[in-house]
């Protein structure tokens, strides 16, 4: 009787540790944690996480039109902002107003204006951080990864 022991390979079996080089999606993720643990330590001081500043960064452009609007600019699942929103609100950080039927506008307020000033200095020192390690500027970087953001095929 011929028992395969754990060392022997299975016929047709996957290779996880050429997935675990090659995975795009892996690596990225890799990659989006390790940042956002840098950025998150950096922004500390100022009470915000990484994604709470570009929330609060995107809303004070007024961009968009509508949390879908968001959604969709900032690679959001829709559900997901709306509850980074709610929280933000829960802090007194925005507001909200109806624009008629069901829609909701989120907007800044005078203290969500005010913890976005003082966190941007902290978020500079950990962009400068993280672009002094680079190669020559960060630039190639940025565009690699909007390269690999519109690969993605977007969801029906």
């Amino acid at each position: 009787m011929n028992h395969m022991t754990s060392t022997d390979p299975v016929e047709g079996a996957i290779d996880f540790a050429e997935i675990g080089r090659t995975c795009l999606c892996l690596h990225a993720r890799m990659t989006a944690r390790a940042l956002t643990r840098h950025y998150n330590q950096e922004l500390a001081p100022s009470g915000l996480e990484v994604t709470e500043f570009s929330l609060l960064g995107s809303m004070s452009l007024e961009l968009d039109d509508s949390i879908t609007d968001m959604a969709k600019r900032l690679a959001f699942e829709r559900s997901t902002l709306v509850r980074s929103l709610k929280r933000l609100e829960r802090r007194g950080l925005i507001s909200t107003s109806s624009t008629g039927g069901r829609a909701v506008k989120f907007a800044l307020t005078p203290a969500g204006r005010m913890a976005l000033q003082q966190a941007q200095p902290l978020w500079l020192i950990a962009q400068l951080k993280v672009k002094d390690q680079l190669p020559d500027n960060a630039e190639p970087t940025l565009m690699m990864l909007d390269t690999l953001r519109r690969a993605t095929p977007s969801p029906m």
